[in-house]
């Protein structure tokens, strides 16, 4: 059985000439990881009038030895 966790996150049009944002979910991803979490993937969430992303989340995955619940569909 498996638990996930989902983190959002901005993306927007990042300066160029600047790293910080551009570079943020692999800040995100490292700290998960250390907490034994791992990264599945992402599923955008949040576009633009124009189609572009403006945000994602990002997917984490951690095993554990609960019994897996029946799934409850809305």
């Amino acid at each position: 059985m498996y638990r996930y966790q989902y983190v959002a996150v901005e993306v927007g049009m990042a300066n160029v000439l600047s790293t910080d944002h551009s570079l943020m979910h692999r800040d995100i991803i490292s700290a998960w990881a250390a907490k034994g979490w791992r990264y599945r993937g992402y599923l955008p969430t949040k576009t633009s009038w124009r189609g572009a992303l403006t945000e994602v989340d990002l997917i984490f995955e951690l095993a554990c030895d609960d019994p897996p619940a029946k799934p409850r569909i809305p």
